[in-house]
């Protein structure tokens, strides 16, 4: 009877104490990984500051113009920062949104100058808006696309329409290559979408608690049920898919897997890259637009091709952003008949497709 208690003892005791020593292990490897990935976010933040584009300076001739802009960032208010995780900038999106609907009022200490050249004011928003999202991920740059759109959109009935000189004209063009080289790129949005998730899933065990609801399940018996080990699993998937992301490919291939996370890394990117690309097309056809208006502004008639404008006004062609095909030029004909068009009979226009029944256009037309 001793001898079968002994055995029993064993056979028991002894996967209990296997598991006991492996939660052990475990649960403090997670610990040291927990404390590894707080100095890796930080150092991953500091490194991603240092990479930053420097911006345009920001002044205030966005108040002479009619186009929004993020009003409330520019006197004081400083944006949410990455270390904040997406819980930390909820405040920082609904300000932004409620700027972009119009509804805030801009402070009694601001005043527009009083004399400003044409398409400041216009620039002006570009360079406020850069600032603004500088540490921003999807859902907050995706606000900073109108902005831009609404700042560009202002500039073509200014170009157009406004029988600018050629020598302003010129300015106007140089002032939005400078912008468009200062302009964020996607991937930074992406690392930054990156970066605060990861801030998110530490966020859970420092603050005890998960206001985003970013961790989609109670750690089980996979875990140990240990929260630290399945915060690690979690910061693991997260540094997965950007390293897939990182590729810079139009359609990532992801292995399939139980997500842990509430992550837009994996299912949400190439939505808003494609608001990127779409913005990217109107700047393009700004740029475009500038280079005809100039173009006929100088020699007094209008270009039959876009590669006329090459190399005076234009390095080269640019390629549509969105689709990367060929942009579309209808030239002015004064006088003469539209021709037919994507959306319907047109003339003077530069444009880009953006579907079999849309396309992105910016009026050359003389007004």
């Amino acid at each position: 009877m001793k001898k079968a208690w002994k055995w029993a003892l064993v056979v028991v005791g002894l996967p209990v104490l296997c598991v006991a020593v492996l939660w052990v292990d475990s649960y403090y490897r997670a610990v040291a990984a927990i404390r590894a990935e707080d100095e890796r976010l930080a150092k991953d933040i500091a490194a991603f500051r240092a990479r930053l584009k420097p911006g345009l300076p920001v002044d205030d001739a966005f108040l002479a113009g009619s186009a929004v802009a993020p009003l409330s960032f520019y006197e004081g208010a400083e944006p949410a920062k990455l270390e904040d995780g997406h819980s930390g900038h909820k405040n920082f999106y609904l300000t932004l949104l409620a700027d972009y609907h119009g509804l805030s009022v801009p402070s009694p200490n601001l005043k527009a100058p009083e004399s400003i050249r044409p398409g400041d004011a216009e620039l002006s928003n570009l360079a406020l808006t850069f600032r603004t999202i500088r540490e921003c991920g999807f859902i907050s740059r995706a606000i900073g696309y109108e902005f831009e759109s609404k700042a560009l959109r202002r500039l073509e009935p200014l170009i157009t329409g406004k029988g600018l000189p050629a020598a302003e004209l010129r300015r106007i063009a140089g002032l939005l290559d400078r912008a468009m080289a200062a302009r964020p790129p996607f991937a930074e949005a992406v690392e930054a979408q990156h970066l605060m998730d990861r801030a998110d899933v530490l966020h859970v065990l420092h603050r005890k608690a998960d206001p985003t609801g970013m961790i989609l399940r109670p750690p089980g018996w996979r875990e140990f049920f240990s929260w630290r080990i399945l915060l690690v699993k979690c910061l693991r998937q997260l540094d997965d898919d950007f390293s897939v992301l990182r590729q810079g490919v139009d359609d990532p291939k992801f292995e399939k897997r139980n997500e842990l996370t509430r992550s837009l890394l994996r299912e949400q990117t190439n939505s808003f890259r494609w608001y990127d690309r779409n913005s990217l097309g109107l700047w393009t056809l700004a740029r475009v637009g500038t280079a005809i208006v100039l173009f006929r502004a100088e020699k007094g008639r209008e270009p039959q091709r876009l590669q006329e404008l090459v190399p005076d006004y234009l390095s080269s062609i640019p390629k549509n952003p969105i689709h990367k095909d060929e942009l579309g030029y209808i030239p002015s004909i004064p006088n003469g008949p539209p021709q037919d068009h994507i959306n319907g009979p047109v003339y003077g226009v530069v444009f880009a497709h953006v579907g079999e029944e849309f396309s992105l256009e910016w009026s050359v037309a003389p007004k």
